[in-house]
């Protein structure tokens, strides 16, 4: 089997394990008589830790060949955990699971990304054709996963996850290693650079609250609905229909590559985000709130192809770990103020109220990408950027 063929399986495999479980945990949490406000502290638990575990591991994973075997450590552990959560109701011995699991899985995403980058940028792959195979993963997965919770129950669905996780580590350990010789990303990576440079930051600073209002957004998405009256087979077509567009988009992207103007793209997704955030949070119909999930899909599949191209013509290839893992510590750390917070706006006053304050934040990030990025960071509509 193919290295290439290896990464899509890879890709395929472990969304579709995550989409048997991340989507329905708040769900299951509150199927177990938790209210929003415990449920948040719950979320928020997961961004906390990996505020102290990104470093960690990125201090861990000097070269590539570490952090592959890194990634098959974590996600064995990470299923080992996800079993434990099956088999335990109480609320503080899941807290406890919870802060397990975040140690293993928070920096996965991050981890992974930087792994699969360096793999498609040293042979030439476009990194979305890859992920591109996890959105499809999506589609076929939570609409599975909204019959198995419906007919069987959430057990079941998270057993199938922590199957699926244990069976990506075999798949990562197969994997050869990506350069002729080990790459040490120790002595050639630099912190200081990185942090001087006034473009990186200023991008960093929007794409932090662009990509922390969406996730604070998918996170109490599930609960949002089922107030409303959908159920998890509901739910898991509602989400499928949000992939399927991010799926088309990404083919999209894929294509028209040369086409692309970065400057727009990044626009839409904000401004796809903002208009999100804000019907959630209106009177609407359910089906009228439901079409509109759409546009995560946009914005997501906009954040996954444009993301990485801007930083490494911002840093370079040989910092992408550390900038990398700068947004995720960025985005949990703004998912953990807007989680905790969120719980306890939805549980004391409303849905509306939450999904309006994190659409605002929206509006104000939109204004600053108008204002600092198009103008510093992304310099024309040939997808160039400069350092300021």
């Amino acid at each position: 089997m193919s290295e290439v063929v290896k990464f899509k399986n890879l890709m395929f495999i472990r969304y579709l394990g995550d989409s048997f479980f991340y989507p329905f945990l708040a769900l299951y949490l509150h199927s177990l008589t938790f209210g929003e406000a415990r449920i948040g502290y719950l979320i928020a638990i997961i961004p906390f830790i990996s505020i102290f575990c990104n470093p960690i591991y990125s201090r861990i994973c000097k070269n590539t060949n570490t952090l592959r075997n890194v990634l098959g450590i974590i996600s064995f552990v990470e299923a080992l955990v996800i079993i434990a959560i099956v088999f335990i109701t109480n609320y503080y011995a899941l807290l406890a699971c919870i802060i397990l699991l975040a140690i293993s899985g928070t920096s996965h995403y991050g981890l992974l990304d930087s792994y699969s980058t360096n793999y498609a940028k040293i042979n030439n792959i476009n990194f979305s054709i890859l992920r591109v195979y996890g959105s499809i993963a999506y589609i076929v997965g939570i609409i599975g996963a909204g019959y198995v919770v419906k007919l069987v129950g959430y057990k079941l669905a998270f057993i199938i996850c922590a199957v699926l996780f244990m069976l990506c580590t075999v798949i990562y350990w197969s994997f050869k290693p990506i350069y002729d010789e080990v790459n040490n990303f120790e002595e050639k990576r630099s912190y200081k650079e990185v942090f001087k440079n006034k473009g990186y930051i200023i991008f960093l600073i929007f794409y932090v609250f662009c990509y922390g209002v969406l996730k604070a957004n998918n996170n109490y998405y599930g609960l949002l609905l089922e107030s409303r009256g959908i159920g998890s087979t509901g739910y898991g077509y509602i989400y499928a229909g949000c992939v399927f567009v991010e799926v088309i988009c990404l083919l999209l992207f894929n294509k028209f590559e040369k086409k692309l103007n970065f400057k727009l793209l990044m626009f839409l997704s904000m401004l796809s985000i903002c208009i999100l955030c804000l019907v959630n949070g209106s009177n609407l119909p359910i089906y009228v709130i439901a079409g509109f999930c759409a546009l995560r899909g946009i914005a997501f599949s906009i954040l996954l192809h444009v993301n990485y191209k801007i930083l490494v013509n911002l840093v370079g290839v040989r910092n992408s770990t550390i900038v990398i893992m700068l947004e995720e510590l960025g985005v949990n750390i703004l998912v953990i103020i807007l989680s905790t917070i969120g719980g306890n706006i939805i549980e004391y006053v409303s849905y509306n109220a939450f999904y309006l304050t994190i659409g605002s934040i929206g509006v104000i990030n939109l204004i600053y990408y108008l204002i600092f990025v198009m103008k510093y960071v992304i310099k024309n509509d040939k997808n160039e950027v400069i350092n300021v």
